[in-house]
This record gives C-alpha cells, sequence and structure tokens, in this order.
C-alpha cells in the first residue's frame, strides 16, 4: 500500500472555514431552510395531485373519442382507437419536468449551512477514491458506491474533504451496504513514515493486508480502556506509537462518544484518513415522514459538521494548507 491516497486530478477547495455553532445552525435552520422545504413539499404534493389529474383527464378522453368511434367503425376499433387515444394522451401530460425531491432538500438543507461556515458544497462529488478507505482497511470491500454530499474547505490550518458514502457488495448477500457514512481526508503537518491505522477491530484489515509493502502488526499500548473500544495496527511500531500519545487516546474516545458512531483512522503520508459509520440508527434528512420544522432533519445535517470541527477541535491536529486528495 502506498503511503499517499492517490493524486488529486483537480485541488479541492481550499476556503477558510470558521466552526458552526448549533446556535447558528437551528436559526439558519428555522428562519432560511425550512420554509424552502415546507415549500418543496407543497409543489410536490401539487404535483402528485396535477398527476392523479393526467389519468382522470386520459381516461375521459379515451371515452370521449370510443364513444364518437362508434359512429363511424365497429366496437372493437373504436375501443383500439380509444386506447391509443388515451395512452397517447396521458404521455403527453405526464412529459413534465418533476424535480428530484429528495435532491433539492438535501441542497436546500447543506448549501446555507456550508455558506455560513465558509465550507465549500457540492450535491456529488466530481470523482471519489473510496478505494484508498478499503486499502486501509477502514470500510469493508464493496463492489457499488453512491457518492454525495461533499464538504471541502480548511478549518485551523488544515485542509480537508469529506463526503456522504454509501457502499454495498453483490455476492452472497446480493445488494447488501456494508458502509453509510462519512469519509473524511484531512491533510496534517507531518510527514509519516508508515502507516498507523485505529481500528474497531481487524474485520476489514485482514482483506487488505496482503496490499501493504510492510504488513501492519497489532501495536499493544497497554491502555485496557482504549483498546477496549480500538485496535492500534501499524507498520512502524515506534511511530504509532508516538502518535497514539495518552492525550490523543482519550480525546478520540471522547470524539467517538461524542459523535455517537463508529470512527475509524489511518494516519499515512501527510494525510489522517478517518471513516465515520452511520448504517446503525442513520436518519434521512430527507425522510417524508420528518416535518420541515422536525429538529432531528438539521441534526442529522450537522452530523457532517461535527464530524469536521469536533474532530479538529478535540484531536488538536496541526495542519498545513495542502489539498487532500479526492475521497
Amino acid at each position: 500500500m502506498n503511503a499517499t491516497t492517490a493524486s488529486p486530478e483537480r485541488s479541492a477547495s481550499t476556503r477558510t472555514s470558521i466552526r458552526l455553532s448549533t446556535e447558528m445552525a437551528v436559526s439558519i435552520y428555522n428562519d432560511g431552510i425550512a420554509p424552502r422545504l415546507i415549500e418543496l413539499v407543497r409543489k410536490q404534493r401539487a404535483w402528485k395531485r396535477n398527476s392523479e389529474l393526467t389519468w382522470i383527464a386520459a381516461l375521459a378522453l379515451a371515452v370521449v373519442v370510443g364513444s364518437l368511434s362508434l359512429i363511424a367503425m365497429d366496437v372493437t376499433n373504436a375501443v383500439l382507437l380509444a386506447l391509443l387515444v388515451g395512452a397517447g394522451a396521458q404521455w403527453a401530460l405526464s412529459k413534465r419536468p418533476q424535480r428530484d425531491i429528495g435532491l433539492a432538500m438535501r441542497q436546500e438543507i447543506f448549501k446555507p449551512l456550508c455558506d455560513a461556515a465558509g465550507i465549500s458544497y457540492s450535491l456529488a462529488p466530481m470523482q471519489s477514491n473510496a478505494e484508498s478507505f478499503a486499502g486501509f482497511g477502514l470500510i469493508d470491500s464493496f463492489s457499488a458506491s453512491r457518492f454525495e454530499n461533499q464538504l471541502a474547505g480548511a478549518y485551523k490550518g488544515i485542509v480537508f474533504l469529506q463526503t456522504d458514502a454509501q457502499l454495498s457488495k453483490h455476492g452472497s448477500d446480493a445488494g447488501s451496504i456494508v458502509f453509510n457514512g462519512l469519509l473524511s481526508v484531512f491533510e496534517l503537518k507531518k510527514n509519516y513514515v508508515g502507516q498507523t491505522l485505529v481500528l474497531k477491530n481487524d474485520r476489514c484489515l485482514q482483506n487488505v493486508a496482503d496490499r501493504f509493502q510492510h504488513p501492519p502488526e497489532r501495536v499493544d499500548l497497554k491502555d485496557w480502556t482504549f483498546e477496549q473500544s480500538f485496535e492500534v495496527y501499524a507498520t512502524d511500531d515506534a511511530e504509532a506509537r508516538s502518535i497514539m500519545t495518552p492525550v490523543l487516546r482519550g480525546q478520540l474516545l471522547a470524539l467517538e462518544e461524542l459523535l455517537g458512531f463508529d470512527i475509524q483512522l489511518a494516519f499515512t503520508g501527510s494525510s489522517m484518513l478517518m471513516s465515520v459509520d452511520l448504517t446503525e440508527n442513520a436518519i434521512d434528512i430527507t425522510d417524508p415522514g420528518f416535518t420541515a420544522t422536525d429538529e432531528r432533519r438539521l441534526q442529522a445535517a450537522l452530523i457532517r459538521f461535527q464530524a469536521i470541527f469536533e474532530t479538529l477541535d478535540v484531536l488538536q491536529l496541526a495542519g498545513k494548507s495542502k489539498a487532500p486528495s479526492p475521497i
């Protein structure tokens, strides 16, 4: 395994970001986002009502045409003509542009929050390098992927790039989701010689160990509390110990508890890769069962920002302005 992720074909945005407070996010959501969501839902419902009316209109037209046709032709031909006219009318009436409400809601929620935090936002990343995360055992191997909600910027001198990823594997468990969460890259000040992996377990690592130039080995930190939650593997034992100081171990435990989801890290080259698995209890911000003012939508969106700002605040990582490799 190479010490760095794949070289970027384009540089990530490095806009200077500020920490997005909960109070600021709530204000932005209530004043600007919620009204837009209400309008989107209203338009979606109106579109559905119009769709129902098109069926009624097409059916009525078919009945009228069929009835008139009986005057000039036999029943069979009249019925065929009525069906043809009805189907044509339905097709013509239904060829109206329909906006994907799920995509629209994601943009309406994330764009204002990113603008407030000074973060560059795009609905779907131009490219992805999730294979690097699988190569370090941070996620399981996958055969199909979907990426959206890319956040990019710089905070406290550290350039970051993050995206939502849903990865699945085809095979015995056809189409099963193996990862549904956040993939982030942080560019750090240090340049590491080896690779240090902080994993929840070695399940994924066993599938990729042969891809390392020097297979990583388990590092015994003699920290029972930390090692109940994480396992550390490294190609350079001494470097891993210099990274995983008692302070950093305590901060990482606090970060995982704060976010409420499993976190895994890889230190390689000048980068720190982080996966946050939201598979369990993941909330879809576009769930139609939530009202526009339901705070669960905002909470689900803020997990993305917390995974960036809390990571850099809690882990207190020193950085430099270098664009991370695209995820």
